[in-house]
């Protein structure tokens, strides 16, 4: 589905408010808790926050979090924020920025190699810029009955149309 859900999903897991515990158990590999991180990260404005809790989200397994994480290090406006960042000196930007345009040259190749979850990401990475290819990569990912590739493409409520 589209990915902004996922960020309100974070947001309605996060019935204790207590971020630093959110925090702790997302360092800790727990993905809803990452999250939960990202939503309130997001919901401050710390974008290299709400991106390294994606992050680490993704590589605790959430599908969730790879979604969400691979739609915001495509989103132009999130890019031309870290650049700015960047430029003006802030490091911790800079490293960002360097290590998501590495993450999408992993996730592209990955999918290439044939894995599904990346394929998902790369659709999702597309959406903006490549709607044909994101809508090809998804039609492939529906025929072989990936479910949230078949929702995507029928841009329902969720969707990612």
């Amino acid at each position: 589905g589209d990915p902004s859900n996922c960020l309100y999903l974070g947001e309605q897991l996060d019935s204790s408010g207590d971020k630093e515990a959110h925090a702790r158990a997302c360092a800790n590999g727990t993905g809803t808790s990452c999250l939960v991180v990202a939503a309130a990260s997001s919901r401050e404005k710390n974008m290299i926050q709400t991106v390294e809790a994606m992050k680490q989200g993704c590589a605790s397994g959430s599908a969730a979090a790879c979604l969400l994480y691979a739609e915001g290090i495509a989103d132009k406006e999130v890019l031309s924020g870290f650049e700015k960042s960047c430029q003006n000196g802030d490091l911790q930007s800079c490293v960002v920025l360097n290590g998501v345009q590495q993450e999408l040259s992993t996730i592209y190749t990955r999918c290439e190699s044939g894995d599904d979850l990346a394929c998902m990401q790369t659709a999702y990475a597309l959406s903006q810029d490549k709607p044909q290819d994101s809508e090809r990569i998804a039609k492939r990912l529906c025929s072989k009955g990936m479910s949230l590739a078949c929702e995507a493409l029928r841009g329902g409520p969720d969707g990612a149309h």
